[in-house]
């Protein structure tokens, strides 16, 4: 799975260039077997062949790598010309949450159930006494600058940024957001806005109150006002009404939670999906279940290498039929051809002279 998606980018004729990419892997992760290459010279690439932007999304589900590789992303982001959104959607641990302080000013969004880790760094080291010591000093150095990093989004000192550091701390939205690491969350986003609709209806009220009283005996100028204000009252109360449903709504399980269920369940790629819809405990247990039994049909009739394909559209059912069809006429393709062969094989040596089977390609599937 590629580390760095980009997931959209607007048209060149559009009034604003904006791109949204996704870091969800290792960051810095190197496979010396197949070259795989997360480093940061590939996001800088990816970012410049985008060409001039306006704004740039960034959303991280990543569990940390290598420093270097993180601090230059960072460093890039900071300085690019583009305003720099960043949302954690699974958890920004270790140099991701480095990567996330890129983020403009009040740009820095939390979303449900997410989670921000931050610790001191680690090395493997070989060598004697004055060899570890000379680690101890580089790894007290690379603790120092990521510190820097923090503090220019944070308002806690030094010493408290390096306790949470030396703590391995794991940060909810809430703390993340508390202690300065991150700007906003999901629901604190809903109770400003409701804030501050009931800020202006406050504000519109008065208004009210005073023109009608300007205005005494103006009936018909009087009853209008006192319809705005019985509708701006209305509005108060239904917006109470949604706050205290939205306090009621199920709690979204913690990345870590969903991940380990995923885990369990050996469905470990549904768990992205998963956190991104918030889902509770209880849809969880639902989609799960549903998910399995999907499974084990797919290893009944024969599908077991694709059914990844096909329980990844999960939510869609007309698209989760189409890739199990698919997926059966290549299985069928392929028995057909293989017992087709095995006749050529077994006419005396003849078939072989005479005919060739040519397989059919098998059919691509849409799923994810």
């Amino acid at each position: 799975m590629n580390w760095l998606q980009v997931l959209n980018v607007a048209a060149a004729g559009d009034e604003t260039r904006k791109a949204t990419l996704r870091i969800d892997g290792i960051v810095g992760y190197r496979d010396w077997y197949d070259e795989t290459n997360n480093t940061a010279s590939h996001f800088i690439r990816t970012v410049d062949a985008l060409g001039d932007l306006d704004e740039i999304n960034l959303e991280i589900n990543s569990p940390g790598g290598v420093v270097s590789d993180g601090v230059a992303i960072t460093n890039y982001l900071i300085n690019h010309e583009a305003t720099v959104n960043v949302t954690v959607i699974g958890q920004a641990a270790s140099i991701a949450s480095v990567i996330a302080m890129a983020a403009d000013p009040g740009q820095l969004h939390m979303g449900i159930g997410t989670t921000m880790f931050v610790h001191d760094p680690l090395t493997i080291a070989i060598g004697d006494a004055d060899d570890m010591r000379e680690t101890a000093d580089h790894l007290d150095k690379i603790r120092d600058s990521i510190v820097s990093i923090y503090q220019l989004r944070t308002d806690l000192s030094v010493d408290e940024i390096k306790d949470l550091m030396s703590g391995d701390t794991t940060m909810t939205a809430e703390e993340a957001v508390e202690w300065g690491f991150a700007d906003t969350m999901e629901a604190e986003l809903k109770a400003v806005a409701c804030a501050d609709l009931n800020e202006y209806l406050t504000s519109a009220m008065d208004a009210t109150k005073k023109a009608m009283a300007k205005r005494h005996g103006q009936v018909d100028e009087v009853a209008a006002l006192e319809e705005k204000l019985t509708d701006a009252t209305a509005q108060v109360e239904t917006l109470q009404t949604e706050i205290e449903a939205l306090k009621k709504q199920p709690e979204a399980m913690a990345a870590t939670d969903v991940i380990t269920a995923c885990k369990e369940a050996n469905l470990p790629y549904l768990a992205t999906a998963f956190i991104e819809q918030g889902f509770d405990q209880a849809r969880m247990d639902a989609a799960l279940a549903q998910a399995k039994q999907i499974n084990d049909l797919c290893f009944a009739q024969g599908l077991e290498e694709g059914s990844e394909r096909i329980i990844t559209n999960l939510n869609n059912p007309i698209e989760m039929l189409r890739v199990a069809l698919n997926e059966q006429a290549v299985a069928l393709d392929a028995e057909i051809n293989s017992h087709h062969s095995d006749d050529v094989d077994s006419d005396h040596g003849w078939g072989k002279a005479f005919a060739k089977v040519q397989p059919k390609k098998p059919v691509k599937s849409g799923g994810h």
